[in-house]
């Protein structure tokens, strides 16, 4: 997701996030997209990558991004 070549398009999420919608219609959306190329083999950029990995963070830590940031990367940092 990261280095661009996940095959993602790049979907404006960012209607859907001020609507406050699950995780899962987040998720529905991107996989309901089709993709642009195969993963991997080919460079992209789609900016919703970035809010996509930030909601995958959230949910796994089970906590919103922002304090997830905070307690896991710029606490530790001491930032």
């Amino acid at each position: 997701v990261l280095s661009h070549t996940s095959g993602l398009p790049d979907i404006d999420l960012v209607p859907l996030i001020k609507r406050a919608p699950s995780f899962r219609t987040l998720l529905a959306t991107v996989h309901a997209a089709e993709p642009l190329t195969d993963p991997g083999s080919r460079y992209a950029y789609a900016s919703d990558s970035f809010m996509l990995l930030a909601e995958v963070l959230a949910a796994r830590s089970g906590r919103p991004f922002a304090d997830a940031l905070r307690h896991r990367l710029l606490g530790p940092l001491g930032m």
